[in-house]
């Protein structure tokens, strides 16, 4: 014997389907336009944060001394509730607490893109020579 559905049941399963059809689609429409950027889609709030906190950080170690580092480090560090430390590109630590890094972090490290001709880095003491520019 067939099941017997009242009219009602038979409207709801079929909207039921028709939007879980649709959020598919949509899903789908969405990822292909994104292609591998839908993770970074969804990190463009912390991706925001994370520049704006680096930016901080960076004018302010540049406007002082090296020695002070570690406290301005550990001052952003109490604020935003991240750990933050410094380290040459070659995996030596600089400022902040010594961390151990895991491997695949320093070989990216040390694979990181050459700097732009006058670019120094803030350990390096002076402005960028003006015949770099």
């Amino acid at each position: 014997m067939k099941p017997k559905f009242r009219l009602s049941t038979k409207m709801i399963l079929i909207a039921i389907g028709n939007v879980s059809i649709l959020a598919l689609l949509l899903l789908s429409f969405v990822r292909w336009q994104l292609g591998q950027e839908f993770e970074s889609f969804l990190m463009t709030t912390a991706r925001e944060r994370i520049v704006s906190e680096a930016r901080s950080i960076a004018l302010e170690t540049r406007d002082s001394e090296p020695s002070l580092w570690t406290e301005l480090l550990a001052d952003h560090s109490r604020r935003s509730g991240v750990t933050f430390a410094l380290y040459r590109p070659n995996g030596d630590w600089v400022a902040g607490p010594q961390l151990s890094l895991p491997p695949a972090l320093k070989e990216r490290m040390n694979t990181a893109p050459p700097r732009l001709p006058g670019m120094r880095p803030p350990w390096e003491s002076g402005p960028p020579s003006p015949d770099s520019q």
